[in-house]
């Protein structure tokens, strides 16, 4: 397999010599003279960690031909922006890595074919590494990177859209972030709202977006199955119209809208609030005007529309009317009924006119919080049913109707009330959810029932964000699983494709609830998922020759300042699960693990390590798990440990005395040396470097004050201090170097946060090749090993997309490893 690629701009001259030659010889890879074309062969393609996989049917070798551009003149493909040819690839896949052919986190269309035949561009982006939420440990291994944090997937930074298949939930298309740019000129991954499908298969959408990828958009705008965007100016109401709902109808070409639509950008222009849009131009075709308030909410059943929406001059005061869609006038004129309260969802079948919302009466009779109307007489029924609870939502199909969600429910089956059209009675529905899931919507699509929120199926510790039902029978979907945020906001199918929208930031990827490993050789999440759903929370992780030494706390309520109970245990390190040789169980906090040799030392707010007094510092023999006698006397609580040949050393986080906050203590009878440093404040972190230890930390109330000193290890006085001046989150030593990350004033890059280099004997700064990155954020940590240098938190690269949870650099040359 050979490779062309346009990626030098010093080669651009060599590039435009050579082109007529590439193009005029693009023969196809079965044997085809010069000039002959033949049809080209379908592609598929598929992201992942790094790489893309491409497939096409047969067994043939085909020339891959791919840009960032999806309308690049495929002919001259190396003057596209990014483009690259691959020759002789297959037989029938290949896989195109970012190590060699693409670049990290850009997406990409790729075709095949040539001499201006050319198949339809399918797209794929090789990602990097995310976290939706922190990582607050890293520690290796051989070739693998353990992750621990509050994370709950490792996924790619898409903002709030991702386009998934309808049948297993895996992400399809090119997975172009949707961004949005401030002032400055600094993206933010933006949010999608509300999305319905057009007639040819993309969705309109409504977010708060001013880019996806380099598409300028404006809020309202166009969306294709291959996640390219297209700006809409739709004739009839402003693009920064404010959107409460937005669903196609099934069965005419028509969309519906609620919310606040301008007519005109003038002051005064006429404000609609329920409007019908063409699904082919995203123009509105017509409104509304004759309803008794503003509209919120809606639900479409045949020609008619339930709509509940505020009065126009009452404060509390809601409504609903049913309104025939041709006519645009209410099928009951006189019929009106006052709501003393909110309406916050409305459902419509043959039978019946379901409210929910927080209201108390219905015309003066009591109703709490659901209301039910016979859908042909309107006369408000009786419910013989609890509905406490069920005020959120209500949807309606072919055979059920569903009210949500009752969070105070014991069990996930009591969360959601089921009623069966055919009998109007309650439907004993189990939706296979862990207790502890959590409901947040219920999304209806033709021929299903999407449920989003924080959610768990029975027995699986893997955390989901939404999960599909089939619409005719309720039964679970197990296959469809998407990886996305928790804040779901919209769920759309179109055909085979399902657009999912909302305020969330990553997606795609794998679920993982806390605890994760990484090959360092290709970049990728490997299949370790230990089963946390017994283990507990994860504190502290420390990877061993043989085992993943774990800290878990109990999943108990246990008020503050109590601390739950904690278990430590050695983990498989290929599948994640107990090996069985021991485990250790403790009370209070365990801050922090140091393994060495075959000892682990533990530092915490603890009392006992097992069944032996020990006062927040012990030692337990990794081969039996057994409490060593080694009992040192310590005034804080060790955050940080560093082992030496005949002493450990511990920082305290927090301590009883203030001139005992770096403690050196006998490695052999744990007796302690009585060090006295002079440091003010708490100690984040202790390294050794020759006969120096390097400890950092902060004054709470001076953030000038401690900083990063250099400590004589045999006398424990300061013998050096650091120029720079802010807070050190963590650092980490490479050779005669400490390599830092913190907050910095004043600031000698773009930003005071970023990473710094020292002279480990001196703590001057060094020059250096620094990464440029920028924008630390919270509780991040720092580690080299091998060639790679291996920091978390909250940063911005300068491809100008956040990025979270963690980077990986290669640490010789600054640039992203992974």
């Amino acid at each position: 397999m050979r490779h062309q690629t346009a990626s030098n701009p010093h080669s651009v001259a060599l590039l435009l010599f050579l082109l007529p030659i590439v193009a005029c010889n693009n023969s196809d890879s079965n044997n085809n003279s010069p000039g002959e074309t033949t049809e080209p062969v379908t592609l598929s393609a598929e992201s992942n960690f790094s790489e893309v996989l491409l497939r096409w049917d047969g067994d043939s070798r085909e020339d891959i031909f791919f840009s960032t551009d999806r309308h690049c003149d495929w002919d001259n493909t190396l003057l596209c922006p990014d483009g690259g040819i691959v020759t002789d690839a297959g037989p029938g896949e290949t896989i195109l890595t970012a190590d060699s052919d693409l670049v990290r986190d850009r997406s990409y269309f790729f075709v095949t074919g040539g001499n201006g035949t050319y198949s339809q561009p399918v797209g794929a982006r090789p990602f990097a590494i995310n976290t939706d939420r922190t990582i607050n440990e890293v520690s290796h291994y051989d070739n693998t990177l353990y992750l621990l944090g509050d994370f709950t997937q490792i996924s790619p930074a898409t903002g709030g859209m991702s386009i998934v298949s309808r049948d297993d939930g895996r992400p399809k298309g090119a997975m172009i972030p949707v961004l949005r740019e401030n002032e400055n000129g600094n993206n933010s991954l933006a949010s999608i709202l509300h999305a319905a499908p057009m007639l040819d298969g993309s969705w309109l959408v409504r977010g708060d977006a001013t880019h996806v990828g380099d598409q300028g958009v404006n809020q309202v705008f166009r969306v294709f199955r291959d996640g390219t965007a297209q700006q809409l100016d739709p004739n009839g109401f402003e693009t920064n119209s404010h959107f409460s709902k937005l669903r196609a109808h099934p069965d005419q070409d028509l969309i519906v809208a609620s919310g606040s639509f301008r007519t005109g950008p003038e002051i005064g222009a006429e404000t609609h609030s329920l409007i019908l849009i063409n699904p082919v131009s995203g123009d509105k075709i017509d409104h509304f005007d004759s309803l008794p308030g503003r509209a919120s909410t809606f639900s479409i059943h045949q020609n008619n529309l339930a709509v509940a929406g505020s009065l126009e001059d009452a404060l509390l005061d809601n409504f609903v009317s049913i309104y025939d869609i041709s006519t645009r006038s209410p099928v009951s004129p006189d019929w009106t009924p006052i709501f003393d309260g909110t309406i916050r969802s409305v459902a419509l079948n043959d039978e019946r006119l379901y409210v929910v919302g927080d209201f108390r009466n219905v015309d003066g009779r009591p109703r709490a919080g659901v209301a039910a109307f016979d859908a042909n007489t309107l006369e408000l029924l009786e419910t013989p049913f609890d509905t406490s609870g069920l005020n959120n939502q209500t949807v309606t199909n072919q055979n059920f109707t569903l009210l949500c969600c009752s969070d105070g429910a014991p069990a996930p089956e009591d969360r959601v009330l089921v009623l069966d059209r055919s009998t109007d009675q309650i439907f004993n529905w189990n939706p296979r959810l862990a207790e502890d899931s959590e409901i947040h919507r219920i999304i209806k699509q033709p021929g299903r029932i999407y449920l989003t929120g924080n959610l768990r199926l029975e027995d699986d510790a893997t955390p989901r964000k939404a999960v599909a039902y089939d619409g005719d029978s309720l039964e679970l979907i197990e296959s469809w699983s998407p990886v996305a945020g928790a804040n779901i906001s919209t769920i759309s199918d179109a055909g085979d494709r399902t657009l999912i929208g909302g305020t969330f930031e990553l997606s795609g990827g794998v679920a993982r609830p806390g605890l994760a490993a990484i090959d360092m050789q290709s970049g990728q999440p490997t299949d370790w998922n230990p089963p946390l759903a017994s283990l507990g929370r994860p504190i502290n992780i420390e990877a061993t020759t043989d085992s993943v030494i774990t800290a878990f706390e109990d999943r108990l309520d246990i008020p503050s300042p109590a601390w739950p109970p904690s278990r430590i245990v050695p983990l498989d390190p290929d599948t994640g699960q107990e090996t069985g040789a021991w485990s250790l169980e403790t009370y209070n906090g365990i801050l922090t693990l140091k393994a060495e040799q075959d000892t682990l030392y533990v530092g915490g707010r603890f009392t006992y390590l097992g069944e032996e007094e020990r006062h927040g510092l012990g030692s337990i023999d990794l081969t039996t798990g057994t409490v060593t006698p080694w009992a040192p006397n310590v005034a804080g609580y060790p955050v940080s440990i560093a082992v030496g040949p005949e002493t450990v050393y511990a920082g305290m986080g927090w301590g009883y005395r203030s001139d005992r906050l770096v403690e050196a203590i006998d490695r052999h009878n744990g007796e302690n040396l009585n060090w006295r440093p002079g440091l003010s404040g708490f100690i984040s972190n202790v390294l050794i470097y020759e006969d120096s230890l390097i400890v950092d930390g902060h004054d709470p109330e001076d953030i000038s004050n401690l900083g990063i000193n250099s400590l004589s290890r045999s006398t424990g006085e300061v013998t050096g201090f650091t120029s720079l001046t802010g807070r050190t989150h963590a650092l980490t030593l490479i050779d005669d170097e400490v390599v830092t990350q913190g907050m910095y004033s004043p600031a000698d890059q773009d930003s005071g946060a970023s990473l710094r280099y020292l002279n480990a004997e001196t703590l001057e700064v060094t020059p250096n090749v620094l990464p440029t990155v920028h924008n630390f954020q919270g509780d991040v940590d720092i580690e080299a090993f091998g060639r790679f240098l291996v920091t978390t938190g909250t940063f911005r690269t300068d491809g100008n997309i956040p990025r979270q949870g963690l980077l990986i650099f290669d640490r010789e040359s600054g640039e992203l490893a992974f």
